[in-house]
């Protein structure tokens, strides 16, 4: 019983940490390509500098999981579990810079990964 109980919570604090990734990016102007992070003036920078204002999806997970001392690992595992491996070979970072790909759909994929970590399924 206690052991389904420690798979809960953890399961549970790779969903949040997602789900906060997944809100990291999600305002207009806070999402990139190409690079982790970026500053107002579009510079690169790390995803935990003061200056970061956006982040590309892997870059928001190293943010919240840094800031919340979060297992980055597993979330990351988590959401790439739901990138398609046909064309991304599960990569986010090829998911999240593939040329004409929204905020939108990251933010989608982000929330799906969550949603499938809370009903017990990847990590």
């Amino acid at each position: 019983m206690e052991d389904t109980q420690d798979k809960t919570v953890m399961r549970e604090r790779w969903a949040w940490l997602i789900e906060a990734a997944a809100d990291l990016i999600e305002p207009k102007g806070a999402w990139t390509r190409l690079t982790r992070a970026r500053n107002a003036l579009g510079r690169e920078v790390e995803p935990c500098s003061d200056g970061a204002v956006r982040w590309c999806a892997i870059g928001a997970l190293e943010r919240v999981a840094l800031n919340e001392g979060a297992d980055f690992l597993n979330s990351l595992r988590a959401v790439c579990a739901e990138v398609p491996s046909k064309r991304y070979c599960h990569s986010i970072s090829c998911y999240n810079d593939a040329r004409g790909r929204k905020q939108a759909q990251v933010v989608k994929l982000m929330r799906k990964a969550a949603a499938r970590v809370r009903a017990g399924g990847a990590s």
